[in-house]
C-alpha cells in the first residue's frame, strides 16, 4: 500500500513564502555584488594566463590583456 502525502494549503503558501523570501536575497545580492565578484573572477583568471588586468570603467567592466 502506498502512503499518500498531504500537504495542506497553508505549508504551500509557507513554503512559497519562504522561496520567494530566499529568491529576493539572492538576486539583491547579485545586484550588488556581482560586479565586484565577476571583476575578482576576471583578475584571478587573468593571473591565471599571465596576462595584464585593466579595470573598466565602471565596476563589473573589467577585462584581461595577453602580454
Amino acid at each position: 500500500m502506498k502512503k499518500e502525502i498531504v500537504v495542506s494549503k497553508k505549508a504551500v503558501f509557507e513554503f512559497s513564502i519562504l522561496f520567494i523570501v530566499i529568491l529576493f536575497f539572492i538576486i539583491t545580492s547579485y545586484l550588488l555584488f556581482g560586479g565586484k565578484v565577476k571583476d575578482a573572477i576576471t583578475k584571478s583568471s587573468c593571473k591565471l594566463v599571465k596576462g595584464v588586468y585593466i579595470e573598466g570603467e565602471r565596476i563589473g567592466k573589467g577585462y584581461c590583456i595577453n602580454k
